[in-house]
């Protein structure tokens, strides 16, 4: 459920990711352009999915298993969009040994 979940939002992003690249623009420019870069439209959904697991524990406190699981894996989610990228430098050193 959880993994269709996933590629349900991964099919959002890109439909909204290339509508955007062919200048179809629905909202104004301003909070387009921050809204549809794939990272902060992935962030959006994720808060917005985690603030409705939240709402579904309180609502259905029968349920609150399922809450909690969707809740930790959508926040893990978002912390994971979140992380500072990293540059990863690779440093070759190379060693040349010539015996004559």
């Amino acid at each position: 459920m959880i993994l269709w979940c996933e590629v349900c939002i991964q099919n959002f992003v890109m439909h909204v990711s290339f509508r955007a690249n062919l200048g179809v623009l629905t909202m104004n420019d301003q909070s387009s352009a921050f809204l549809l870069t794939p990272k902060n439209l992935r962030i959006t959904l994720y808060i917005s999915l985690v603030v409705g697991h939240l709402l579904f524990g309180v609502l259905y406190p029968e349920s609150i298993a399922i809450a909690a699981l969707g809740f930790a894996f959508f926040a893990a989610l978002v912390l994971f969009q979140l992380r500072p990228a990293h540059s990863q430098t690779i440093k070759v050193e190379k060693t040349v040994h010539l015996d004559k």
